[in-house]
């Protein structure tokens, strides 16, 4: 049994300004505390323009931020088996636990360009380019382990990475 406690606060804050009447900027801003992981600052920025009645182009710009779940960091699973009446012991999958996971990060640019077709269609195009850091995925380590936990052989070993 893993005991665990941590807290999780956040701040949002947002401001809309009208440059123009046809330019509208957002600004945003979210602070989060993770006991777990510390302080981190999210900025936004989104520029709308609508040249014409009928067409909106969009510039914009954000960041994110994802802890580690504590099931992901610390949760470990899979099972045994025995073909022999208990003398050895083997397993076809074994999960482990990562606690040095970081958090995710992303940082992301899009443009969006939209137009009327008429009272009922409307054409949409968008671009965006995303990076991410600390990305958390499943990894085979059997390399590491070599097919072994605690020195029983296991066909297959993965953890977050």
């Amino acid at each position: 049994l893993i005991k665990l406690r941590y807290t999780n606060t956040a701040a949002f804050g947002q401001l809309q300004y009208a440059l123009t009447r046809a330019v509208t900027a957002t600004f945003g801003a979210r602070a989060d505390y993770n006991t777990r992981y510390g302080a981190t600052f999210n900025p936004r920025l989104g520029v709308v323009a609508q040249p014409t009645s009928r067409t909106t182009l969009k510039l914009l710009y954000g960041s994110a931020y994802l802890a580690p779940s504590p099931y992901q960091a610390n949760v470990h699973f899979g099972s045994f088996y025995s073909t022999d009446g208990g003398q050895t012991y083997a397993s076809s999958y074994w999960h482990l636990a990562n606690p040095d996971l970081k958090p995710q990060q992303k940082k992301t640019i899009e443009v969006d360009f939209q137009q009327a077709l008429g009272p009922v269609f409307r054409l949409s195009v968008s671009s965006f380019y995303s990076r991410f850091t600390n990305l958390v995925r499943d990894s085979d380590v059997d390399q590491s382990y070599a097919g072994l936990y605690h020195g029983w052989p296991v066909d297959y070993i993965d953890y977050p990475i």
